[in-house]
């Protein structure tokens, strides 16, 4: 059966059927703590409004499945921020990666053999790639024995005692390389790939 033609997106062009790309989307904080609330019922329509087809979600802190073509994928994350903002008036970043970046950020994950639960084991996701200048700089406060690697548009973190008191924070990561950030555990991380397929 040939793939279907997506809708056209006011900001965007018609699909490539014939190039698709099977992709996630990972957007930053919402439905936290009862703020920034988006129900995944509407994030799944607000992507295919956008041209995306084949849309799925898990759980609720923003992570979408779907088929796109690869030249829209490289618009879709700041045009999914747009579209989050003027339809429910929220400013949430949103990052794209291919299933093959996922893979490939799972494969190179350096903490798979470390001791504990799942959660402990954590990926942030970078927008942009921290140029050498800014790794130089880079000297987080890991006074809870907290191990990291950044590794591309990765930055993986282990957190042996957990995330509660750790003042490994987004505000400086953000800071330091000027650049938005969204983190997954590894369990959210090792699905998305699975829902991949």
């Amino acid at each position: 059966m040939p793939a279907q033609r997506g809708p056209v997106d006011d900001l965007g062009s018609k699909q490539d059927t014939v190039n698709m790309t099977r992709a996630i989307a990972l957007l930053r904080g919402i439905n936290v703590g009862g703020h920034n609330k988006l129900p995944m019922a509407d994030l799944r329509s607000l992507f295919t409004d956008l041209g995306c087809t084949d849309v799925a979600t898990y759980i609720q802190s923003g992570n979408v499945v779907f088929d796109t073509s690869a030249k829209d994928l490289r618009t879709l994350g700041a045009r999914a921020t747009a579209r989050i903002e003027s339809t429910f008036g929220l400013q949430v970043p949103v990052q794209t990666r291919t299933g093959k970046e996922l893979a490939a950020t799972i494969a190179a994950h350096p903490f798979t053999d470390a001791p504990g639960e799942e959660k402990l084991r954590n990926v942030m996701f970078l927008e942009t790639k921290p140029t050498a200048k800014m790794l130089q700089a880079f000297e987080p406060n890991c006074s809870f024995g907290e191990v990291y690697e950044v590794i591309g548009r990765e930055l993986h973190v282990l957190y042996s005692q957990g995330q509660a008191k750790s003042k490994f924070t987004h505000t400086y990561v953000e800071r330091v390389f000027a650049t938005a950030s969204t983190t997954r555990n590894w369990r959210t991380v090792t699905k998305l790939l699975e829902m991949l397929g």
